[in-house]
């Protein structure tokens, strides 16, 4: 990839990696953490991942000042409200909300790595993979504004997330918003960058920097994804007549514990009290738990891998010996290039071994992820039936709670409908069916045995 040259008013560069010197009693202005577990991911040089770090700074600016570029579709107004430091300006207004509401948990990066995440369970979440649990929006899609706002609002039941309903007003509830999506659109670039400096650029090849690649080239693309959020919606039919009687609830209950329908009983247990597979990640403590297992293995075999290289070397330099076919000018020009690349592959074992400490250092230590218990009446999506058919319709991003797809079987449809009907009468089948469940899952609470010690007569009635 050619290297191309931007404008120096586009350009900001990083002074520094490792932090900056400050006078007698200043604290150092924080900053945005590299994602070192993508850096090592990608295979990405220190060298490269300079680069990185300058063309997020040029995108994004730094926590104290953030850049909002008009192609990434955020509101600047806004972001400002949420960034920086905690002040109130002689005005009366209130800046640095999130600092002050939400980087102790999530980090001032949005890595999920505040001082106080590794007491949480589960840990805050990491925005900037783009990974949201609990939406309207199909699995894969980012959240709307709109899901975002409830989830500040209503907060996350059985977890640290709290409501903040009453101690934000609605800017304020806004901005925070906003500045998630900042957070969560910056990583999801740095990750890109990585993906395609990996994947583009040759050996010693540095990251283009002019405004075509990376607005064009990069951000854009990252922030589409944010900007269509509202056309991606889950279709969502009505619930069916008997919604709520005691029939729908005998109907969801025979699914719920269909191994070839909704086989529901596999993770939350044939009590349905969250006792199935106990064994299993989320995706982002997957991936710290891959990541910690190959550095281990990495740093345990590096002295090793440099007495290969070196005995690779001393074995090739010994064969330019005895090849009587070069001549002395060939043979010392291969040597020299033997000499290059034993030094290339020295010096990217030595950045392994720098890197891979501090970067497991920003991880935390993995823990599976535990079903939820259907009996609680604790249901951290929401309470509503509508939340709860929306885990069902199209699971738990980042989770291994899968979309239930297939809950019609062939044989179930007439033989004599043509295919558009089948499909017609399939998805009308399959709609009904998740309703059922939903009836079954906010009955179980109700049952005997479950946490609000309800008794049979209780079924039936009528839930918000």
């Amino acid at each position: 990839m050619k290297q191309r040259c931007v404008k120096p008013r586009f350009w900001v560069v990083l002074v520094g990696t490792l932090g900056l010197a400050v006078g007698c009693g200043k604290a150092p202005s924080p900053r945005f953490d590299s994602n070192l577990m993508v850096m090592d991911k990608y295979d990405i040089s220190f060298e490269q991942q300079q680069d990185i770090a300058n063309a997020l700074a040029a995108l994004f600016g730094t926590p104290d000042d953030p850049y909002v570029p008009k192609e990434s579709g955020l509101d600047k107004d806004k972001i400002k409200l949420a960034a920086g430091p905690t002040k109130s300006d002689k005005a009366g207004v209130h800046t640095g909300l999130y600092r002050e509401h939400c980087a102790h948990c999530h980090g001032i990066s949005g890595n999920g790595m505040g001082p106080t995440a590794a007491f949480l369970k589960p840990y805050p979440r990491d925005y900037r993979e783009g990974w949201f649990k609990f939406k309207s929006t199909e699995r894969a899609e980012m959240p709307t504004n709109a899901d975002l706002e409830r989830i500040l609002r209503h907060g996350i039941p059985g977890t640290s997330m709290p409501a903040f309903e009453v101690a934000l007003v609605q800017p304020e509830i806004e901005a925070l918003v906003e500045y998630v999506k900042y957070l969560s659109l910056r990583g999801m670039v740095e990750i890109e960058l990585a993906r395609q400096t990996s994947e583009e650029l040759g050996e010693g090849e540095r990251l283009p920097t002019t405004a075509e690649f990376l607005v064009e080239g990069v951000l854009k693309p990252q922030a589409e994804k944010w900007s269509s959020a509202e056309t991606k919606l889950m279709p969502v039919a009505a619930p069916p007549a008997d919604f709520g009687s005691p029939a729908s609830i005998a109907a969801g209950k025979s699914l719920f514990y269909d191994v070839n329908k909704a086989n529901c009983l596999k993770c939350h247990g044939t009590t349905a009290l969250g006792d199935g597979v106990l064994n299993d990640y989320d995706q982002w403590n997957k991936d710290v738990a891959e990541f910690r297992t190959k550095a281990d293995a990495t740093l345990a075999s590096l002295t090793e891998q440099r007495g290969k290289a070196e005995e690779d070397f001393a074995t090739a330099v010994e064969a330019l010996g005895a090849d009587s076919a070069l001549s002395e000018e060939e043979r010392k020009q291969q040597r020299e290039t033997l000499e290059k690349d034993k030094a290339a592959t020295l010096k990217k074992l030595g950045e392994k071994e720098r890197m891979l400490p501090t970067a497991m250092a920003y991880t935390l230590v993995p823990r599976y992820i535990e079903p939820r218990n259907l009996r609680m009446g604790v249901y951290r999506g929401g309470r509503r039936p509508l939340d709860v058919y929306y885990r069902i319709h199209s699971g738990i991003n980042g989770t291994p709670m899968p979309a239930i797809a297939n809950l019609v079987a062939d044989s179930e449809l007439p033989a004599d409908l043509s295919e558009e009907e089948k499909a017609q009468r399939r998805q009308s089948l399959q709609t009904q069916r998740m309703w059922n469940i939903v009836d079954y899952v906010l009955s179980l609470p109700y049952e005997p045995g479950g946490e609000l010690g309800a008794d049979i007569s209780m079924l039936g009635r009528e839930r918000n």
